[in-house]
């Protein structure tokens, strides 16, 4: 039997039904403001731990053995920074490319958000069901692989590999 949290009498003949609804939505306004409270709680949580970790990782810096991390990213971050701006604009041509050719037949890029989020999935691993079925997706999951994994990743690593190896 569930717990009764909000303490109503629906049985109760002597309570009239207006008082009733009341007590009802005041209990839902209650519960409502209460888990809006959480999230906030939550996200102010998450934030002060991103920022925690981020201080440890800066923290590490005056090691001289631990602190290539922080001094590698630091050195690298010019190239990184071109990096990432090449990488984003390659990232939503691709999305604006399978929305455009697949978002008609495919559900997977029925507009440029979906294709964000299955590109995403692409590069995780996933694959849309049988992409190898469809010519066009076959194209695009092929052109997508070549372009992040083979190309992008590889100068991703080069940028992390030459600041490293520049400090050592």
């Amino acid at each position: 039997m569930p717990k009764n949290r909000a303490k109503l009498k629906w049985e109760d003949q002597a309570v009239p039904l207006e008082e009733k609804l009341d007590n009802f939505f005041a209990a839902t306004t209650k519960t409502e403001r209460k888990l809006a409270s959480q999230a906030v709680e939550d996200m102010v949580s998450f934030v002060v731990l991103i920022m925690i970790m981020v201080r440890l990782i800066v923290a590490t810096a005056v090691h001289p053995r631990v602190g290539l991390l922080p001094s590698s990213l630091a050195y690298g971050m010019d190239d990184l920074a071109h990096f990432f701006f090449i990488f984003l604009l390659l990232y939503f041509l691709f999305a604006l490319l399978g929305t455009w050719v697949l978002g008609s037949t495919r559900s997977e890029f029925v507009d440029f958000t979906t294709s964000c989020a299955t590109q995403f999935n692409m590069m995780i691993g996933e694959l849309p069901e049988d992409w190898s079925q469809n010519t066009s997706l076959l194209i695009f999951v092929s052109v997508h692989f070549l372009v992040f994994f083979f190309f992008l990743l590889n100068f991703l690593l080069a940028i992390i590999v030459e600041a490293y190896s520049t400090l050592t």
